[in-house]
């Protein structure tokens, strides 16, 4: 929808945060504009780079100024970072450049093409850097919160056998910012359906 559609004005905004090696063109997005029918669904193409993709995150926030971020996976990563937010995290992926399974120098195919058209990308020595210096920042954003809760949820499937961060985020974030769903690392229509955009309703 356009930024300047009257008939989007009244709706909340939400904006989906994908995973590595996917796109906003993900079905996920689908899922949750036939789910939030009254919500204003966005989902941005992120740069590789993490600390390039923070900062253009930021700036989109910004400019959107969504009601509601939500990440999965890496997604997820960065979406707990949004400080000033409402935020859901599902199964975040925080610490991805210790997986070399996942993340190593090479070529990739994107699970599907960009916005751009773009089907490949490439991860570098430099990128890989990147991830470990994002990581290591990630929680920066806490030392300042005085004591107040943070706007945020986290949500792990139990049958997750791709990351598991649950007590990295409970440490930080503590358990009441947490929940368990029945499901994998991917999302499927009913997650969205039955947990996350219910999920997305609750903050007022």
């Amino acid at each position: 929808a356009a930024l300047h559609d009257p008939t989007t004005l009244m709706m909340k905004t939400l904006i989906y945060f994908h995973g590595f090696q996917s796109g906003a063109g993900t079905a996920t997005v689908g899922r949750f504009r036939r789910c939030l029918p009254d919500w204003r669904v966005e989902a941005p193409d992120i740069p590789q780079d993490p600390l390039e993709a923070l900062a253009y995150l930021r700036a989109l926030c910004a400019e959107l100024r969504p009601d509601v971020l939500l990440g999965t996976s890496l997604g997820a990563f960065y979406a707990h970072q949004m400080v000033g937010y409402h935020r859901i995290a599902v199964n975040p992926a925080l610490h991805l450049s210790e997986m070399p399974e996942i993340l190593h120098v090479g070529q990739y195919h994107y699970l599907q093409p960009r916005l751009n058209g773009d089907t490949t990308f490439e991860i570098t020595d430099e990128i890989i850097r990147h991830f470990r210096e994002a990581e290591q920042r990630q929680w920066d954003h806490l030392r300042d919160r005085d004591g107040r809760a943070e706007p945020i949820l986290g949500f792990f499937g139990t049958r997750d056998t791709t990351v598991d961060c649950r007590s990295d985020f409970e440490q930080h974030y503590g358990t009441a910012c947490t929940a368990s769903f029945d499901g994998e690392h991917r999302m499927t229509d009913r997650i969205v359906s039955e947990v996350l955009a219910p999920a997305v309703r609750s903050f007022r």
